[in-house]
């Protein structure tokens, strides 16, 4: 048997990916929440100074705009309240 559209047999409807949506940026909100209160976030990364062409010159020149980089970001604390884990405010609803 052949279907003319397999994926639309597994999309979710407009509601219930509203509501996954919104479950997901709850649990992410908490996480944030939770490092931020718990020892912050450790940020490695790199930046560099732009260069824009100077169309009077025709050279490329420094720009004032540093562009940064992130290669990394990871809780400072890695451990995990086990209490935090018991209210579920990390895990999606099923």
């Amino acid at each position: 048997m052949f279907f003319r559209d397999p994926l639309g047999f597994s999309q979710l409807t407009e509601k219930e990916q509203e509501n996954q949506q919104g479950a997901i940026r709850t649990v992410v909100e908490n996480v944030q929440n939770y490092v931020n209160a718990h020892g912050g976030w450790t940020i490695v990364g790199w930046f560099r100074q732009g260069e824009v062409s100077d169309e009077a010159t025709n050279k490329n020149v420094t720009s004032m705009n540093q562009i940064l980089h992130i290669s990394l970001l990871t809780p400072t604390n890695t451990t995990i309240d086990e209490n935090a884990l018991l209210d579920r405010q990390f895990v999606l609803p099923a």
